[in-house]
């Protein structure tokens, strides 16, 4: 494996003896077995070692498990796991769902607008005014930054002329919208 042999390149076996444990150090440098890589990612750091995204991809095959793979492996590299960050930021299941299957921007998972933070997602809002209400935000714009808007974040509602404004709007619920009321 890859991983295996970019740590055997930084540290001799006694290195690597002296910080895990021996049985794990066996596999590391005879090149014996798989250890997960969120097992691994809290051994050795992947700045260190020079650890990529594609040896990850080559490793593990993230890709295939994760449709979030890139924040998958960002996580990894912080020495986290995906459990480890459902706990402490009080998360539910829906957090290993969404890094699976893909992110869901109407998501009303507890503590969902949590996700955007964590995954450091840049959200551009400057084209837009936001009106923020109860249930709901909204996002006034152009109809065509809107459409992009809508688009990129998979949001499912449609967007309508509201006529007492003149101009085009998209309202949405959700853990996007969550994170919009908190931080704008």
């Amino acid at each position: 494996m890859i991983i295996y042999d970019k740590i055997c390149k930084k540290y001799t076996k006694s290195e690597i003896n002296q910080m895990i444990n021996p049985q794990t150090a066996r596999k590391i440098y005879y090149n014996r077995g798989i250890i997960q890589i969120g097992k691994i990612s809290k051994m050795f750091s992947f700045d260190d070692i020079g650890y990529t995204l594609q040896d990850a991809i080559i490793d593990y095959e993230i890709n295939k498990t994760y449709k979030e793979y890139e924040h998958v492996f960002n996580l990894l590299k912080k020495g986290y796991t995906i459990n480890f960050i459902t706990i402490r930021y009080e998360l539910t299941a829906s957090f290993e769902y969404m890094l699976k299957y893909g992110l869901n921007y109407n998501s009303d998972a507890k503590n969902g607008y949590k996700i955007i933070d964590i995954l450091k997602i840049d959200i551009p809002l400057e084209s837009f005014t936001i009106d923020k209400y109860e249930t709901h935000i909204e996002l006034f714009g152009k109809k065509e930054d809107l459409e992009k808007f809508k688009e990129k974040y998979n949001i499912h509602y449609n967007i309508i002329f509201e006529p007492f404004k003149k101009q085009w709007h998209l309202a949405f619920n959700g853990m996007l919208a969550d994170w919009i009321k908190l931080n704008y």
